[in-house]
């Protein structure tokens, strides 16, 4: 069966003035339609790189990307949709400005742009701040600014970079949940990587565990918490959760007790 999101064989190294620095050595993954899957590691592992590299925006030293069975190394796709850790809105555009941008680089018209945003400015707390530049947001409302501006465009694959790190703890429940109920009902697949490992069990069908230097997967986890509920605070109440919490602790605690 052909996956949404196929990582193969993925190679980068980079020349410097005392050698060849080696990021990440054949990492192989893979996420489906629906599927969220998480990716954790030790800083320094590569998991941004990877995702630099998903997204078209760094060349792999070797190694493919595809999307639907397709190669689509070395390109952009409009089937995938990236949320940063860094907001990195402009600041000479509203809030209503930001959130539209990857819509008007797709050529949809402004109108239908602005409406399609306003629909989600209510559900991400922000409504009332449409004209606001970002300079008037706090951290945390600029980052759900930024979600905004990634989700409005309707990806096929999402691809999250501890995008949750800046929210409040009630707003970031609410979203993680919203966003894994859109999965399941959608069938959108959602790769996100994090150092947060209660976050990764809550939220993911099959957790990949990377090591540094270079980075490369150590283990693969299909991750069963014994319920369907989209509830986050009912996953992290699910009998195996502190299972896979712990298998998850122990394997990047012994690479790093090898490192």
């Amino acid at each position: 069966m052909t996956q949404r999101l196929e990582v193969v064989g993925i190679d980068k190294h980079y020349a410097t003035p005392h050698g060849v620095s080696r990021v990440l050595r054949g990492l192989t993954l893979h996420a489906d339609r629906g599927e969220f899957v998480s990716i954790v590691g030790p800083s320094g592992c590569g998991k941004s790189t990877l995702f630099n590299i998903i997204t078209g925006l760094v060349e792999p030293t070797a190694g493919s990307i595809r999307v639907n069975g397709i190669d689509v190394t070395g390109t952009t796709s409009e089937h995938i949709g990236y949320v940063l850790q860094k907001d990195l809105l402009f600041p000479w555009r509203t809030v209503l400005e930001n959130v539209i941008l990857g819509l008007e680089v797709r050529g949809t018209s402004k109108k239908e742009a602005r409406e399609r945003a306003r629909q989600l400015f209510a559900a991400y707390k922000l409504e009332g701040y449409e004209d606001n530049y970002p300079a008037d947001l706090s951290g945390g409302m600029r980052q759900r600014a930024a979600l905004m501006r990634t989700m409005v465009t309707d990806p096929d694959i999402i691809l999250m970079d501890e995008a949750y790190k800046a929210l409040d703890y009630p707003l970031k429940i609410a979203l993680e949940g919203e966003l894994l109920e859109t999965a399941r009902a959608t069938g959108k697949t959602v790769v996100a990587v994090t150092h947060d490992i209660e976050e990764a069990v809550t939220m993911s069908d099959r957790v990949y565990i990377l090591k540094a230097h270079p980075g490369e997967i150590i283990d693969e986890l299909d991750v069963d918490l014994g319920t369907t509920s989209t509830d986050i605070n009912e996953r992290r109440l699910a009998p195996r959760f502190n299972e896979f919490y712990e298998k998850i602790w122990r394997g990047i605690e012994q690479r790093a007790d090898v490192a």
